[in-house]
């Protein structure tokens, strides 16, 4: 239920005239209609190109204004929840205290206004808006700190809510967008069954969207919780504690941070946005990079289970192999679990190893078979749940996990613990604190292995489900943020086509391959694996199954300036004017079946199949655009050494292959230019019609290229 009852003494500023709005202190709560308008309220403005966020000193409430229509977003609070379901919200309060600060943050340079609200009911609340120079978007934090002398359980703080008058300037048909992820020890899984991190509200008519979303910090399950009410939206930011955290006298509990969009209109602009600042928030040091897939066993598997698994999988491509959670011989423990496994574990990573394989290993841990009463809890069956934020559980919990990288394997997969909430709360932690510290030790212990999250998601052969994975993360990955895990199980691998790998290629992050392949699933998957280096986006970020894609090549200075475009079964005709590169610039569209050329004022036709298209900037001079496997999938090449030479008139440069996929390199001729001679590999030549000049590249191997060029015009 929420709460109506904040006692207050309603007193607003405007140019210094006080109005007298509440006559005692137990008046009736002022309904949020009667709230003064801006233009009466202490408040700050913070302008922007045709739209303006206002932010109120006496409670923390904002609003987003556009242009001379009026607002967009409006009365917009925070609120605490309790354990026993009492809401405490800032929409009544007009107390609040002020002060800004100048900061410099992992984010740029940044203006800080600071509102601490003081309640009847032993609460400080404290509020902060974070205007990030030179980006477009702001950072909203929200902290509580108890004031009492006795201890509040606290089971959700909500820096942002939204009720139903919230959004009064988005029409009922704006588009609306989530992005379905979680977070785990520092990674974005793709996640169906949580709620999602960010929500997009884009206005196509106005060219206009506003955009809320978390930043996880470890500590709290955070999401958006919107839901639709009549012809608009209503909802939540929230961040979650489980079990409720208790707050003790004079102690502070800070919310997940939200960051909030709406001078930058473009989904694709908002996503990548996003992707930079989860990327620049993570300040983990760097980790050893994870695998690109890896075969699982169900969790009873045995090691023999496991081998014969391994053999099935051979054809794959996959070199990685992970020990599911059944293996201890009894919970916290080192030793296998005899007879399913041998009681040393070094055994079964040296028989994996045998195979040809990595070995990796499912581990929770923050279960042991010993431990300290200083800093671990003993269960009555012997088990110890160690606390982790003690140093002496953090040095046990990496100790354990370097033993088992002295055994052999060389990959951690992190699965949730099943420790009890009466013990997170005897020890004062969270659910997500105690995950969080949990990947810490393992990656003190073993610092060289990747330590990555279990998978949350299993999808299945449906190329839309893979398409809305990979687009979940693809940014994510770009800029180095972690992308976590998905899985797919063996049985659905035998319907792979080109479509289907080609999603499953642009997922940014592992892929775990659960149990056994279907009869062709271990030889089509050698297509995929090992992947190249990703980088696919896509152009529409407000579809949930993105069907139109772009994967920039490697470039190098002003040599190489080409994306292939990638048009999936169902993808809608796209205006070719609707394409740009990354530096803004109009493009020149040439399909890769014939390497025609398109009109600029044309469209990329709706598509049935697979359909490969390249891109470039219109170029002044011969440039390399793109290597594509002929006629299907973009693949992605590697170009070292490109050079220009304008005395000559010479292009070259090293293209490597991807593993078993011949390519076909593309070069932009204008008009001005034709080709003279050219040298492919030593061995072979190029060849030109109309704009483009052509070349092999073979399969994973380097191909060295010459091409010399004279200007005609």
């Amino acid at each position: 239920m929420r709460r109506n009852g904040f006692f207050h003494l309603a007193m607003t500023m405007a140019g210094g005239l006080a109005v007298l709005l509440a006559l005692g202190l137990f008046a009736a709560p002022r309904a949020a209609a009667e709230r003064p308008p801006w233009a009466l309220r202490d408040h700050y403005t913070l302008n922007y190109s045709g739209l303006a966020l206002k932010y109120a000193v006496d409670n923390a409430e904002w609003g987003i204004e556009f242009n001379d229509e009026g607002r967009i977003v409006d009365r917009v609070y925070c609120a605490v929840v309790l354990e026993d379901g009492t809401v405490y919200d800032t929409e009544d309060l007009v107390s609040g205290r002020t002060r800004r600060e100048e900061l410099t943050t992992p984010l740029g340079s940044t203006r800080a206004y600071r509102i601490d609200l003081e309640t009847p009911n032993d609460l400080i609340i404290h509020h902060s808006l974070k205007q990030i120079r030179g980006r477009g978007f702001q950072k909203v934090q929200m902290a509580i700190t108890n004031t009492g002398s006795e201890p509040l359980a606290i089971a959700e703080l909500r820096p942002v809510v939204m009720g139903a008058e919230s959004l009064p300037g988005m029409p009922p048909a704006t588009d609306v967008h989530t992005r379905r992820l979680s977070s785990r020890g520092g990674f974005a899984l793709y996640d169906t069954q949580m709620d999602p991190q960010s929500i997009l509200f884009y206005d196509r008519e106005r060219d206009l969207s506003v955009g809320l979303g978390v930043l996880p910090e470890g500590v709290a399950v955070s999401g958006v919780q919107f839901e639709r009410s009549g012809s608009t939206w209503q909802g939540n930011v929230v961040s979650r504690f489980e079990p409720a955290r208790q707050l003790a006298p004079g102690e502070t509990l800070r919310a997940d941070p939200v960051w909030i969009s709406f001078t930058t209109a473009s989904p694709a602009g908002v996503d990548r946005m996003v992707s930079w600042m989860y990327s620049a928030m993570n300040t983990k040091r760097e980790r050893p990079s994870a695998p690109d897939a890896w075969i699982a066993a169900p969790s009873n598997a045995s090691a023999d289970d496991l081998y014969r698994l391994v053999e099935d999988w051979n054809l794959s491509g996959v070199d990685h192999v992970l020990v599911p959670a059944g293996w201890p011989r009894r919970p916290g423990s080192l030793e296998g679990a005899s007879p399913a496994y041998p009681r040393d574990m070094s055994n079964v990573a040296a028989a994996i190893r045998r195979m040809g394989k990595v070995p990796g290993i499912t581990l929770d841990p923050l279960a042991s078979t010993d431990g300290d009463s200083a800093w671990a809890v003993e269960s009555p069956e012997g088990l110890y749940w160690l606390d982790l934020s003690q140093p002496g559980a953090q040095q046990h919990a990496a100790n354990r996990a370097a033993e088992l990288a002295e055994m052999g394997f060389e990959f951690f997969v992190i699965t949730p613990s099943s420790i009890p909430n009466e013990v997170l709360e005897q020890l004062g932690l969270t659910r997500r604190e105690a995950d969080t510290l949990a990947f810490e030790a393992v990656e003190q212990g073993a610092p060289d292995a990747p330590v990555l999250p279990a998978p949350r998601t299993a999808i299945d052969g449906r190329l839309a489900y893979w398409l809305e994975a990979a687009a979940s993360g693809s940014r994510m990955g770009e800029y180095g943020a972690n992308v976590g895990p998905v899985r797919i199980h063996g049985d659905q691998t035998g319907g792979l086509n080109e479509p289907l790998l080609t999603a499953l290629g642009f997922f940014a992050g592992p892929i775990e391959i659960a149990g056994q392949p279907n009869s062709e699933g271990a030889s089509l998957f050698n297509a995929l694996f090992p992947r190249g280096a990703g980088g696919a986006r896509p152009m529409d970020a407000m579809q949930r199954s993105p069907r139109i894609w772009e994967t920039p090549m490697n470039r190098l200075g002003d040599s190489a300036h080409g994306s292939a475009l990638i048009a999936f079964p169902g993808a809608p005709p796209w205006p070719v004017q609707h394409i740009s590169l990354d530096d803004g610039a109009p493009v020149l569209v040439w399909r890769a079946e014939d390497g025609a050329f398109m009109q600029a004022s044309g469209v990329l036709p709706g598509s049935d199949s697979l359909t490969v298209y390249g891109a470039t900037a219109n170029q002044l001079r011969p440039v390399l655009i793109g290597a594509l496997q002929a006629g299907s999938r973009p693949v992605a090449n590697r170009v070292n050494g490109l050079e220009w030479d304008e005395g000559s008139g010479t292009l070259s440069g090293v293209l490597t292959g991807s593993p078993g996929q011949n390519a076909t390199a593309y070069v932009y001729v204008p008009d001005a230019w034709g080709l003279v001679s050219s040298s492919i590999g030593g061995r072979g030549e190029a060849e030109q019609s109309a704009n483009l000049v052509r070349f092999d590249v073979a399969a994973g191997s380097s191909t060295r290229f010459e091409l010399e060029f004279e200007r005609r015009l």
